[in-house]
C-alpha cells in the first residue's frame, strides 16, 4: 500500500507582523522614571551590605564548627 503524503497547507500572503506594543509603564502618567529608578537603586544598595554580611556569616560559623568539631562539617558523611 502505498503511503499517503499529506497535502500541502496554502500559504498565507499576510505579512507575519507581531502588533505594537503598547507604551512602557515608565512613561504612562503618574509614573517617574527617575524616582522609580533610584527607589531600584536604593534598594539594591541596601541588599548588598546584607547578602556580603549573611556569607561571611556563613563562612565564619563553618570555620568555627571545623575548629570545634572533631570532623570537618562540609564533607560527606563518608569521607572522614
Amino acid at each position: 500500500m502505498p503511503a499517503t503524503v499529506p497535502a500541502p497547507r496554502p500559504q498565507s500572503t499576510e505579512p507575519n507582523v507581531p502588533p505594537s506594543p503598547g507604551p512602557p509603564i515608565l512613561c504612562q502618567p503618574g509614573h517617574d522614571g527617575v524616582v522609580e529608578g533610584r527607589r531600584i537603586f536604593a534598594n539594591t544598595i541596601k541588599y548588598v551590605p546584607m547578602g556580603t554580611s549573611s556569607n561571611f556569616g556563613n563562612m565564619f560559623s563553618a570555620a568555627g564548627a571545623s575548629l570545634l568539631l572533631g570532623f570537618l562539617p562540609m564533607l560527606p558523611p563518608r569521607s572522614w
